[in-house]
């Protein structure tokens, strides 16, 4: 029988039992506790179902508004007891609404409760979720005081596992105050499939092996994945490409950014794996985590990571979909099914590579020089991945020859007569150094290099930062640096020493712009010296006085002079 229907009437038995006062409905986040009892409230017609109170306490800081939230609810239900309130002739109800987080126990209005629920099932969801101050003990004596004492019931939805308390206190309070407790421990299929109860999902069989592979439990969090497939889907050309390039990926990502699953690869791992180019490295110890990410990933069909990840990670983390970009890499991808005969038979060779032990390395070493003509079809990555193996077989010649063929290929190949500005971050992707060099000559000449202005408006106005913008500080000189200063305008000037500052400040930026805040110091430090009355020099002297770095430039420049404001 499937789970959520043995649960069901696991829990309508439970309620039938009138010794049960206090139930307990347990489950992981997202599972569908408070979806189950919905359901069978519409499916029941008992009175104590229909007079049932619902009331979330998420974030309730005491038992007063607990309690509050409870009568709340039952004005908005009605009957006899509110009825009652109302016969006061007083603005009771008014002062209730307006006034309802603030009220304490010595409110009139809460001298209603036990009438109020008195035969009633009080259904308390997001138990976990309280405010931080609420001790569970506290609920606990509530619960106990008003199921003794004014013959109310109550049903709890909880999460266990995510009490602050612990599973250990919660086993004593249990034994005190619960009657009973009905587990809901449903599989993934079965929350994907109640994940889709209203919904169309697109590539219905891939996204399910996805959430198997995953273990995803959490319906919310399937129900956005369904979402990112249909959109995905529905918006771009992906009909006629293989649906393990961009399910899984987009499962996973999904998943990742809603912390759905435990002991989760992080975004920068999954955007950097690639199992030839790891078992390559072997130097590298691998941690145990490292392990099962990358036996998770090898399970889902993930094979390898490029812009796709990056795109869609983008959406995650902005809301923002970039379609240009993503319809053009589908369409790369399409072109690319062209040549699907040579990617399968590369693809062949890695694998013999990793696993046939019948073939001598001087086998493979032919079988890689037969591929030489694929160079022209083989992306950044897979190329990468041919020159390392080809190395590791001692094959250095032909590595050599791998890297002009596919150099040669360039100048006809449609995908590189437009690179865009950032190519290969190497914590994602690891690339060759003679390639990554190619694609950077490549991009220079597109997209010439960025001046030190250039790439602090960048940084400043985009929040964040590339290999262009690295560059740029990489290669600056204290010269240009002094040329620069005395140059900007007021705005530009501004715009350029915030980002220098917010460098002091900060350790963390990439050691890589260590030499641009070298010679941002050591130009100011000159345009000072050579003429400490300028304006320009009284304006700088001005800003690191005001930032709290006047001790930077002491070294090389007295500071007692007035600084004209």
């Amino acid at each position: 029988m499937n789970s959520y229907k043995q649960v069901t009437q696991n829990l309508k038995e439970a309620l039938l039992e009138s010794d049960n006062k206090v139930i307990a409905l347990a489950g992981e986040w997202g599972v569908g506790k408070t979806h189950l009892w919905k359901e069978i409230l519409e499916q029941e017609t008992g009175e104590s179902y229909k007079s049932s109170i619902y009331i979330s306490i998420f974030g309730a800081k005491d038992i007063d508004e607990i309690k509050m939230r409870i009568l709340q609810n039952a004005f908005i239900l009605g009957g006899e007891a509110a009825k009652g309130i109302i016969q006061t002739g007083t603005d009771l109800i008014d002062k209730l609404l307006s006034k309802f987080a603030g009220l304490s126990l010595k409110s009139p209005a809460l001298l209603w409760l036990p009438k109020v629920t008195s035969g009633k099932l009080i259904v308390i969801d997001d138990f976990e979720r309280r405010g931080t101050d609420l001790k569970i003990q506290e609920i606990m004596g509530f619960l106990n005081e008003y199921s003794e004492n004014y013959e109310t019931r109550f049903l709890i939805l909880i999460n266990i596992s995510k009490l602050d308390e612990g599973e250990s206190d919660w086993s004593l309070l249990h034994e005190k105050v619960i009657d009973a407790q009905v587990n809901l421990n449903p599989d993934s299929t079965e929350c994907f499939e109640k994940a889709i109860t209203s919904n169309e999902c697109k590539y219905e069989t891939e996204v399910l092996r996805a959430v198997e592979i995953l273990n995803l439990r959490n319906i919310r969090v399937i129900r956005k994945i369904v979402k990112n497939i249909n959109l995905i889907a529905t918006k771009f050309p992906v009909n006629k490409l293989s649906a393990e390039r961009w399910i899984p990926s987009t499962v996973l990502l999904t998943a990742l950014a809603f912390k759905a699953i435990d002991n989760a690869p992080p975004f920068n791992y999954v955007c950097s794996y690639n199992p030839y180019s790891r078992l390559l490295n072997q130097h590298k110890n691998q941690d145990s985590d490292e392990y099962k990410w990358n036996s998770l990933l090898d399970s889902l069909g993930i094979n390898h990571t490029d812009d796709f990840e990056l795109i869609f990670n983008e959406f995650l983390e902005t809301g923002l979909l970039d379609s240009e970009k993503l319809t053009n890499l589908f369409n790369q991808y399409q072109d690319d099914l062209k040549n699907q005969t040579l990617h399968d038979e590369i693809n062949s060779f890695l694998k013999s590579f990793l696993w046939d032990a019948h073939k001598s390395e001087s086998q493979l070493l032919q079988e890689a020089d037969n591929l030489l003509s694929a160079a022209e079809v083989m992306n950044p990555s897979m190329i990468t991945n041919m020159i390392d193996v080809i190395e590791e077989l001692d094959g250095k010649d032909l590595a050599e020859r791998f890297i002009a063929a596919w150099e040669i290929s360039l100048s006809s190949r449609p995908a590189y007569q437009n690179i865009e500005e950032r190519i290969f971050d190497t914590s994602f992707q690891k690339i060759h150094p003679r390639i990554l060099m190619k694609m950077n000559q490549l991009r220079d000449e597109q997209h010439p290099p960025l001046d030190i202005y250039d790439a602090a408006e960048r940084v400043i106005k985009g929040s964040g930062w590339g290999d262009r913008e690295r560059i740029a500080f990489q290669v600056s000189t204290q010269e240009q640096y002094i040329d620069k200063i005395q140059s900007l305008d007021r705005n530009q000037l501004y715009i350029f020493f915030k980002l220098h500052f917010e460098w002091f400040r900060n350790s963390s930026f990439d050691s890589e712009f260590e030499n641009g805040r070298a010679n941002f110091l050591a130009a100011c430090q000159e345009i000072i010296g050579l003429n400490p009355k300028s304006r320009l020099a009284q304006i700088i002297i001005r800003q690191f006085k005001v930032s709290g770095y006047e001790s930077k430039l002491s070294n090389e420049q007295s500071l007692t002079e007035p600084v004209q404001p």
